[in-house]
Parts: structure tokens; C-alpha cells; sequence
């Protein structure tokens, strides 16, 4: 596939990390952004146009990637400032009981996990699910026999992924 000119478009990779790290999409756009230039000197109002977003989203969404040190923003008087991606080890862990608010996506986020040959970090996440899943069902009470057919499958996961480790 190729573009008006005769570069050939190239296919974007999106590593695991980063896919299951919980950001909306403002700010993965603003980070494919980044990315993409490696050194990134656009000043908001071309971030947030090449972006298709507002000013004020790519204000936020550079906030919020700072603060999960996902990028760094270097000042520089008298002209634009330099961001830059970091390197996944300085990254701040995401908090998943915020950003994934129920069993359900940790199951998701497990299968991903699997099928990518991740089995310590799948059977973490569905571990988690399982104790979600048993934690809404004490809430609904034991009648839940979809919640209760959701631990069921999870568990059954989490012995498959198991028996993968081992």
C-alpha cells in the first residue's frame, strides 16, 4: 500500500504496555504524537490540530501523560517546549482498580495477555478477575447466576493459563 507519494505506508505497532495501560484516547493520541517525532517541539495549538482535539484536551491529555511519566516535557525559554516519550521502566504503574473498573475488562485484559504468551501477567489479571467477580456477586447475593457463570469462567481460565506456567 503506498501513499500519493512513493514512500510505502508503513503498519503501526502498539506494544502490550502501552495498549493495556488504560488511556483514553486523547491522550494516546497525543503520545502517538510524540512518538511518531520522537523529538516533538509542536506548540499546543498544532498538537491539538494535527490531533483533531482542542487546545485544552492536548493541555490535559500532556498533563495527564506526564503525570504517568509516560512522557517528559522539556521548558525551553523563549520558544516551544520538547516532549518526548520515556522509557517504559520509568512509566508509573496504572492503577487498574481505578482505570478498569470491573471483572470483566480484567478478564479481557488477561486473554490479550495469554495469547501474547504472557501467562505470569494473565493469571494475574485473571486471579483479579475471579476476586471481582466473587466481590459483585456478594453484593447481588447469591441469585446472580450470570455472575456466578462468570467466575466459573474465569477460573476455568485462570486453571488453563496455570497449567501453561507449570
Amino acid at each position: 500500500m503506498t501513499n500519493t507519494g512513493t514512500k510505502p505506508i508503513r503498519p503501526i505497532t502498539v506494544d502490550i504496555d502501552l495498549d493495556l495501560y488504560g488511556l483514553d484516547p486523547y491522550e494516546f493520541r497525543i503520545y502517538a504524537h510524540i512518538a511518531r517525532r520522537g523529538d516533538c517541539y509542536s506548540n499546543l495549538k498544532t498538537m491539538g490540530a494535527i490531533c483533531n482535539m482542542s487546545v485544552r484536551q492536548a493541555q490535559y491529555a500532556l498533563k495527564k501523560l506526564k503525570d504517568k511519566n509516560l512522557i517528559t516535557q522539556k521548558k525551553r525559554k523563549g520558544t516551544t517546549d520538547l516532549y518526548q516519550i520515556t522509557d517504559k521502566s520509568s512509566w508509573k504503574q496504572p492503577n487498574y482498580n481505578n482505570e478498569l473498573d470491573n471483572a470483566l475488562e480484567y478478564f479481557n485484559r488477561a486473554l490479550i495477555r495469554r495469547e501474547l504468551k504472557d501467562y505470569q501477567g494473565a493469571f494475574q489479571d485473571f486471579q483479579k478477575s475471579v476476586e471481582l467477580f466473587e466481590e459483585e456477586l456478594l453484593q447481588l447475593g447469591k441469585h446472580s447466576t450470570r455472575k456466578q457463570k462468570d467466575i466459573q469462567d474465569a477460573r476455568k481460565e485462570l486453571i488453563k493459563t496455570q497449567e501453561k506456567i507449570n
